[in-house]
Protein backbone atom coordinates (compact mmCIF):
# COMPACT_ATOMS: atom_id res chain seq x y z
CA UNK A 1 0.00 0.00 0.00
CA UNK A 2 1.31 3.40 -0.97
CA UNK A 3 1.48 6.34 1.39
CA UNK A 4 -1.09 8.20 -0.67
CA UNK A 5 -3.66 5.42 -0.40
CA UNK A 6 -3.00 5.07 3.34
CA UNK A 7 -3.60 8.79 3.88
CA UNK A 8 -6.85 8.59 1.94
CA UNK A 9 -8.02 5.73 4.15
CA UNK A 10 -7.14 7.70 7.29
CA UNK A 11 -8.93 10.74 5.87
CA UNK A 12 -12.01 8.61 5.18
CA UNK A 13 -11.94 7.30 8.75
CA UNK A 14 -11.56 10.86 10.01
CA UNK A 15 -14.57 12.10 8.02
CA UNK A 16 -16.60 9.13 9.23
CA UNK A 17 -15.69 9.94 12.82
CA UNK A 18 -16.60 13.61 12.34
CA UNK A 19 -19.96 12.72 10.78
CA UNK A 20 -20.74 10.23 13.53
CA UNK A 21 -19.84 12.80 16.20
CA UNK A 22 -22.04 15.47 14.63
CA UNK A 23 -25.02 13.13 14.29
CA UNK A 24 -24.80 11.77 17.84
CA UNK A 25 -24.29 15.29 19.25
CA UNK A 26 -27.36 16.64 17.43
CA UNK A 27 -29.49 13.68 18.54
CA UNK A 28 -28.43 14.03 22.17
CA UNK A 29 -29.05 17.77 22.25
CA UNK A 30 -32.51 17.21 20.81
CA UNK A 31 -33.22 14.29 23.19
CA UNK A 32 -31.99 16.31 26.17
CA UNK A 33 -34.35 19.18 25.32
CA UNK A 34 -37.23 16.71 24.95
CA UNK A 35 -36.17 14.77 28.09
CA UNK A 36 -36.12 11.63 25.96
CA UNK A 37 -32.92 9.99 27.25
CA UNK A 38 -33.95 6.82 29.07
CA UNK A 39 -31.36 5.10 31.32
CA UNK A 40 -31.59 1.29 31.59
CA UNK A 41 -33.53 -0.11 34.53
CA UNK A 42 -31.62 -2.56 36.76
CA UNK A 43 -28.48 -2.74 34.59
CA UNK A 44 -25.89 -5.45 35.16
CA UNK A 45 -22.62 -4.42 36.79
CA UNK A 46 -19.54 -6.60 36.23
CA UNK A 47 -17.86 -5.67 39.50
CA UNK A 48 -18.75 -4.71 43.05
CA UNK A 49 -17.38 -1.63 44.77
CA UNK A 50 -17.70 0.17 48.10
CA UNK A 51 -20.66 2.52 48.33
CA UNK A 52 -18.61 5.68 48.13
CA UNK A 53 -19.10 8.69 45.89
CA UNK A 54 -16.12 8.07 43.59
CA UNK A 55 -17.09 4.45 42.84
CA UNK A 56 -20.88 4.69 42.99
CA UNK A 57 -22.74 3.88 39.75
CA UNK A 58 -23.78 6.99 37.88
CA UNK A 59 -25.52 6.83 34.52
CA UNK A 60 -24.04 10.17 33.44
CA UNK A 61 -20.49 8.81 33.60
CA UNK A 62 -21.52 5.82 31.49
CA UNK A 63 -22.62 8.25 28.80
CA UNK A 64 -19.55 10.43 29.19
CA UNK A 65 -17.26 7.41 28.91
CA UNK A 66 -18.82 6.32 25.63
CA UNK A 67 -18.80 9.91 24.33
CA UNK A 68 -15.14 10.29 25.22
CA UNK A 69 -14.26 7.25 23.11
CA UNK A 70 -15.90 9.04 20.20
CA UNK A 71 -13.90 12.23 20.77
CA UNK A 72 -10.73 10.22 21.37
CA UNK A 73 -11.05 8.51 18.00
CA UNK A 74 -11.76 11.82 16.25
CA UNK A 75 -8.89 13.69 17.91
CA UNK A 76 -6.17 11.12 17.30
CA UNK A 77 -7.24 10.28 13.75
CA UNK A 78 -6.74 13.97 13.01
CA UNK A 79 -3.43 13.90 14.92
CA UNK A 80 -2.20 10.93 12.87
CA UNK A 81 -3.30 12.46 9.58
CA UNK A 82 -1.36 15.66 10.32
CA UNK A 83 1.75 14.27 12.02
CA UNK A 84 2.21 11.05 10.03
CA UNK A 85 1.14 12.29 6.61
CA UNK A 86 4.62 11.71 5.15
CA UNK A 87 5.71 8.91 7.48
CA UNK A 88 5.74 5.33 6.23
CA UNK A 89 4.96 3.82 9.63
CA UNK A 90 3.42 0.30 9.71
CA UNK A 91 2.50 0.69 13.38
CA UNK A 92 0.22 3.62 12.61
CA UNK A 93 -1.72 1.62 10.02
CA UNK A 94 -2.76 -0.85 12.68
CA UNK A 95 -3.21 1.72 15.43
CA UNK A 96 -5.89 3.31 13.26
CA UNK A 97 -7.79 0.03 13.66
CA UNK A 98 -7.62 0.51 17.41
CA UNK A 99 -9.10 3.99 16.98
CA UNK A 100 -11.90 2.40 14.94
CA UNK A 101 -12.53 0.00 17.82
CA UNK A 102 -12.94 2.91 20.23
CA UNK A 103 -15.44 4.48 17.82
CA UNK A 104 -17.41 1.22 18.01
CA UNK A 105 -17.59 1.70 21.79
CA UNK A 106 -19.40 4.99 21.17
CA UNK A 107 -22.35 3.07 19.67
CA UNK A 108 -23.35 2.41 23.29
CA UNK A 109 -24.77 5.93 23.21
CA UNK A 110 -27.66 4.77 21.00
CA UNK A 111 -29.03 2.37 23.65
CA UNK A 112 -30.39 4.99 26.10
CA UNK A 113 -30.95 7.53 23.34
CA UNK A 114 -33.71 5.47 21.73
CA UNK A 115 -34.52 3.38 24.83
CA UNK A 116 -33.51 0.29 22.86
CA UNK A 117 -33.11 -1.74 26.05
CA UNK A 118 -36.90 -1.75 26.64
CA UNK A 119 -37.73 -4.26 23.90
CA UNK A 120 -35.94 -6.65 21.57
CA UNK A 121 -35.18 -5.20 18.14
CA UNK A 122 -32.87 -5.81 15.21
CA UNK A 123 -31.38 -2.37 15.84
CA UNK A 124 -30.39 -3.35 19.39
CA UNK A 125 -28.88 -6.58 18.10
CA UNK A 126 -26.92 -4.73 15.40
CA UNK A 127 -25.55 -2.21 17.88
CA UNK A 128 -24.59 -5.02 20.24
CA UNK A 129 -22.61 -6.72 17.49
CA UNK A 130 -20.87 -3.47 16.51
CA UNK A 131 -19.78 -2.97 20.13
CA UNK A 132 -18.60 -6.59 20.33
CA UNK A 133 -16.68 -6.16 17.07
CA UNK A 134 -14.89 -3.18 18.61
CA UNK A 135 -13.98 -5.20 21.69
CA UNK A 136 -12.49 -7.89 19.44
CA UNK A 137 -10.70 -5.36 17.25
CA UNK A 138 -8.99 -3.46 20.10
CA UNK A 139 -6.57 -6.17 21.31
CA UNK A 140 -5.90 -7.58 17.82
CA UNK A 141 -5.04 -4.16 16.36
CA UNK A 142 -2.62 -3.33 19.19
CA UNK A 143 -1.00 -6.74 18.85
CA UNK A 144 -0.46 -6.20 15.12
CA UNK A 145 0.82 -2.69 15.79
CA UNK A 146 3.52 -4.17 18.02
CA UNK A 147 4.32 -7.15 15.76
CA UNK A 148 4.42 -5.64 12.27
CA UNK A 149 6.93 -2.86 12.78
CA UNK A 150 9.12 -3.40 9.72
CA UNK A 151 8.66 -1.32 6.58
CA UNK A 152 9.16 -4.53 4.61
CA UNK A 153 5.84 -5.76 5.99
CA UNK A 154 3.93 -2.88 4.42
CA UNK A 155 3.12 -5.02 1.39
CA UNK A 156 1.11 -7.38 3.62
CA UNK A 157 -0.96 -4.56 5.05
CA UNK A 158 -4.06 -5.08 2.87
CA UNK A 159 -4.00 -8.83 3.49
CA UNK A 160 -3.66 -8.42 7.24
CA UNK A 161 -6.40 -5.80 7.33
CA UNK A 162 -8.73 -8.09 5.39
CA UNK A 163 -7.99 -11.06 7.66
CA UNK A 164 -8.58 -9.08 10.86
CA UNK A 165 -11.86 -7.55 9.70
CA UNK A 166 -13.15 -10.84 8.26
CA UNK A 167 -12.33 -12.82 11.41
CA UNK A 168 -13.79 -10.02 13.54
CA UNK A 169 -17.09 -10.03 11.67
CA UNK A 170 -17.29 -13.83 11.81
CA UNK A 171 -16.56 -13.75 15.54
CA UNK A 172 -19.22 -11.16 16.31
CA UNK A 173 -21.82 -13.09 14.32
CA UNK A 174 -21.07 -16.35 16.14
CA UNK A 175 -21.04 -15.05 19.72
CA UNK A 176 -24.57 -15.00 21.23
CA UNK A 177 -25.96 -11.80 22.70
CA UNK A 178 -28.38 -11.52 25.58
CA UNK A 179 -30.47 -8.52 24.56
CA UNK A 180 -32.58 -8.81 27.72
CA UNK A 181 -29.59 -7.70 29.83
CA UNK A 182 -27.87 -4.33 29.59
CA UNK A 183 -24.71 -3.48 31.47
CA UNK A 184 -24.19 -0.30 33.48
CA UNK A 185 -22.09 0.99 30.56
CA UNK A 186 -25.09 0.60 28.21
CA UNK A 187 -23.64 -2.41 26.40
CA UNK A 188 -25.49 -5.60 25.54
CA UNK A 189 -24.32 -8.61 27.54
CA UNK A 190 -22.63 -11.24 25.36
CA UNK A 191 -22.21 -14.97 25.88
CA UNK A 192 -18.98 -16.71 26.90
CA UNK A 193 -17.93 -13.48 28.61
CA UNK A 194 -15.28 -15.08 30.87
CA UNK A 195 -13.43 -16.99 28.08
CA UNK A 196 -13.66 -13.89 25.86
CA UNK A 197 -12.22 -11.71 28.63
CA UNK A 198 -9.38 -14.20 29.18
CA UNK A 199 -8.52 -14.30 25.47
CA UNK A 200 -8.55 -10.50 25.19
CA UNK A 201 -6.31 -10.20 28.25
CA UNK A 202 -3.85 -12.74 26.80
CA UNK A 203 -3.71 -10.85 23.48
CA UNK A 204 -3.13 -7.55 25.28
CA UNK A 205 -0.26 -9.06 27.29
CA UNK A 206 1.25 -10.54 24.13
CA UNK A 207 1.12 -7.11 22.49
CA UNK A 208 3.03 -5.57 25.40
CA UNK A 209 5.66 -8.30 25.41
CA UNK A 210 6.07 -8.01 21.64
CA UNK A 211 6.54 -4.24 21.87
CA UNK A 212 9.14 -4.72 24.59
CA UNK A 213 11.12 -7.31 22.61
CA UNK A 214 11.00 -5.72 19.16
CA UNK A 215 11.45 -2.04 19.97
CA UNK A 216 13.60 -1.97 23.10
CA UNK A 217 12.29 1.53 23.79
CA UNK A 218 9.88 3.17 26.20
CA UNK A 219 7.13 2.63 23.66
CA UNK A 220 5.98 -0.52 25.41
CA UNK A 221 5.25 1.52 28.56
CA UNK A 222 2.88 3.85 26.74
CA UNK A 223 1.29 0.85 24.98
CA UNK A 224 0.73 -0.80 28.37
CA UNK A 225 -0.89 2.37 29.70
CA UNK A 226 -3.14 2.59 26.62
CA UNK A 227 -4.38 -0.95 27.27
CA UNK A 228 -4.98 -0.33 30.99
CA UNK A 229 -6.71 3.02 30.46
CA UNK A 230 -8.82 1.61 27.61
CA UNK A 231 -10.03 -1.19 29.91
CA UNK A 232 -10.81 1.29 32.70
CA UNK A 233 -12.72 3.70 30.45
CA UNK A 234 -14.63 0.86 28.77
CA UNK A 235 -15.86 -0.10 32.27
CA UNK A 236 -16.45 3.47 33.42
CA UNK A 237 -19.79 3.87 35.16
CA UNK A 238 -18.48 6.00 38.02
CA UNK A 239 -16.47 9.17 38.52
CA UNK A 240 -13.15 7.54 39.46
CA UNK A 241 -13.04 5.20 36.45
CA UNK A 242 -14.07 7.99 34.10
CA UNK A 243 -11.45 10.47 35.29
CA UNK A 244 -8.67 7.90 35.56
CA UNK A 245 -9.38 6.16 32.25
CA UNK A 246 -9.90 9.30 30.17
CA UNK A 247 -6.86 11.16 31.49
CA UNK A 248 -4.54 8.18 31.21
CA UNK A 249 -5.81 7.21 27.76
CA UNK A 250 -5.15 10.61 26.19
CA UNK A 251 -1.75 11.04 27.85
CA UNK A 252 -0.52 7.52 27.02
CA UNK A 253 -1.74 7.71 23.41
CA UNK A 254 0.04 11.04 22.94
CA UNK A 255 3.21 9.49 24.34
CA UNK A 256 2.84 6.38 22.16
CA UNK A 257 2.42 8.38 18.95
CA UNK A 258 5.26 10.74 19.89
CA UNK A 259 7.61 7.79 20.53
CA UNK A 260 6.55 6.13 17.29
CA UNK A 261 7.15 9.35 15.39
CA UNK A 262 10.70 9.56 16.77
CA UNK A 263 11.48 6.12 15.35
CA UNK A 264 11.25 7.54 11.82
CA UNK A 265 12.94 10.92 12.36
Amino acid sequence: MTLRIRNRIILLLLFTSILFSLVISFLYIYAFIKSAIVPPLSPTRFFTSPNIFLLRYNFCFSLLGAALFMLYSLFFLFWIFVRFEKTQSPEIFYFCLFLCSTLCEAFRLFVPLFALWQTYSDTLLLIGRIILFGKFLAPISLLMSSLFTSENQMQDFEKNYTIVITVGIAFTLLVPLNTSQISTTCAIIWGFSKPFFAIRTLIFITAIISALIKRQTKNYISLSLIIVSYAILASADNLLFFLTGSTLLFISTHRFLADTHKLYY
